[in-house]
């Protein structure tokens, strides 16, 4: 009896099937992934980034290659934050939501996809307002430079009607 439970249980591990139908879980693929989160956790972010897109690259197995979507994504969104640079972690983000919708990574990336969205969003109008400031700054110095220019022409103006009003005074000679 515990011969067939053994054997019915392994025989029922074994069968997991991915979104595609490939009967079996690649239990390479699953300790790859396994691998990966332990070079995370130890701290070797750039091994375990490597080993994640190799396991995304592959075949999409569900339970496998929806984590490591989510993973890679969060791995890429931190440095992306920095260089501005949100677009891979999104793309990979929304294909996650697309292939794997029931997966739990799948939902706990929606309000990241979000969030992504809404900061892109408010990059985009950063830029804007940076480039309107510059334009404003080069037109305030344009302003000054005229403002300087209209001074230096009333000064002109007074002395010349300076210089007239003394020929004016002087007598004329004949």
């Amino acid at each position: 009896m515990k011969k067939i439970a053994l054997i019915l249980f392994m025989a029922l591990s074994a069968c997991t099937t991915g979104r595609e139908g490939s009967g079996i879980l690649n239990l390479d693929r699953n300790s790859d992934l396994a691998h990966a989160v332990r070079l995370y956790e130890e701290g070797k972010e750039q091994e375990a980034e490597k080993r994640l897109k190799e396991v995304v690259a592959q075949k999409g197995v569900a339970g496998v290659t929806d984590e490591a979507l989510f993973r890679l994504s969060l791995m890429q969104l931190k440095s992306g934050i920095v260089r501005e640079d949100l677009e891979q972690p999104l793309i990979r983000l929304e294909t996650l939501q697309r292939n794997y919708p029931s997966s739990p990574w799948a939902r706990l990336a929606a309000p990241l996809v979000a969030v992504i969205k809404e900061t892109q969003r408010q990059n985009r109008e950063i830029r804007i307002l940076v480039r309107e400031n510059r334009e404003l700054s080069g037109l305030r110095g344009q302003n000054f430079s005229l403002i300087k220019e209209n001074k230096e022409l009333k000064k002109t103006i007074e002395r010349l009607k300076y210089l007239d009003m003394e020929l004016e005074k002087k007598p004329r000679r004949r």
